[in-house]
């Protein structure tokens, strides 16, 4: 009875790794494997165990590899998401970027979460895909409002601002509520690709 549960708790442990794909797979390969113990001659069920050894090898690397990709999509799209925080709420003990240095670094961001995406796209569903280039929409839409707002200064510009104020200055102007549907869109759709992700991952309470 121990061995039995002991069985189900890896198949559901792999289940969780690597999905329900993989576990149909090692149970049609143990499957075949007590199947062939009883009607192929040992020499012979050695030679057949070992293809299916290395079948499952190849299986499992592809399917590390794909888990691999889908976290470095997602390590991107914390990046990408992140910058925009950090510009909206900024971050303690932190040293202040400049307006448009944070642009810049926005749209790096952007460039690199896109591009991976993209390579990786197969990797995902549909509707996942679709969110996805929603999300980079709204970033897009964020970028062209946020730079549209601020002042073109010069470093001299700059530090006479600071030196007036004692420290922060003014770096734009916007609409009190310009940027309102924007984050709120940016939410909305940042939590349906973290939930997305969470079910790849099998981590969804």
């Amino acid at each position: 009875m121990k061995d039995i549960n002991s069985i189900l708790t890896q198949i559901e442990n792999m289940e969780k790794v690597f999905g329900i794909g993989a576990v149909v797979f090692v149970l049609i390969f143990l499957a075949a494997i007590w199947y062939l113990k009883s009607t192929i001659p040992e020499a012979s069920l050695k030679k057949f165990q070992s293809s299916l050894d290395q079948d499952l090898i190849k299986f499992q690397n592809k399917h590390e590899n794909q888990i691999n990709a889908v976290h470095n999509v997602y390590q991107q799209f914390q990046k990408m998401i992140g910058i925009i925080d950090y510009i909206e709420n900024g971050e303690n003990f932190t040293q202040p970027i400049k307006p448009k240095e944070e642009i810049v670094t926005l749209i790096n961001y952007r460039h690199n979460f896109k591009k991976i995406f993209r390579e990786n796209r197969l990797l995902f569903s549909e509707n996942l895909c679709d969110k996805i280039e929603k999300n980079i929409k709204t970033v897009d839409k964020y970028i062209e409002t946020y730079d549209k707002g601020l002042f073109d200064y010069s470093e001299e510009d700059v530090k006479r601002q600071t030196e007036l104020n004692e420290g922060p200055y003014i770096a734009g102007v916007w609409k009190v509520d310009e940027f309102d549907d924007i984050l709120n869109n940016l939410q909305q759709t940042r939590t349906e690709i973290e939930n997305e992700f969470r079910d790849i991952y099998g981590t969804t309470n």
